[in-house]
């Protein structure tokens, strides 16, 4: 469970990274709460929110079989169009490129979807 707590942690000190303000002022952190689907997650990364929290289950990629792996969904859903792997990835490309920063809140709603999920957490976040 630790190293749970220093991917999380981790992932959100990347938001800090050349914002002072919001360092001097936490009240202007702004979230996008249940980024759980690619629609919001493309919305959230173009917007001015400072946090992504989202859901992790373990499920199936919609239209996809095989083995569940880490998907980005709330309980009961076990369906989503996005894994957590692509989460992280697309939220590492949007910060290597930008330089407000999106920090990441993951809420692994089992620890059946921990395991595995803390696996493929990219170096570069």
């Amino acid at each position: 469970m630790m190293l749970l707590l220093f991917a999380v942690l981790s992932l959100s000190g990347c938001v800090v990274k050349g914002e002072a303000e919001i360092m001097r002022n936490l009240t202007t952190v702004t979230w996008a709460h249940a980024v759980n689907n690619k629609t919001y997650l493309e919305a959230a990364l173009s917007s001015e929110i400072s946090m992504l929290e989202a859901d992790i289950v373990l499920g199936q990629i919609n239209g996809k079989s095989g083995p569940p792996i880490p998907i980005m969904a709330h309980p009961p859903a076990a369906t989503s169009d996005l894994s957590l792997a692509d989460f992280l990835t697309a939220v590492s490309q949007y910060n290597n490129v930008n330089s407000k920063q999106k920090g990441v809140k993951l809420d692994f709603k089992s620890i059946e979807a921990a395991d595995p999920g803390v696996a493929p957490v990219p170096h570069t976040i």
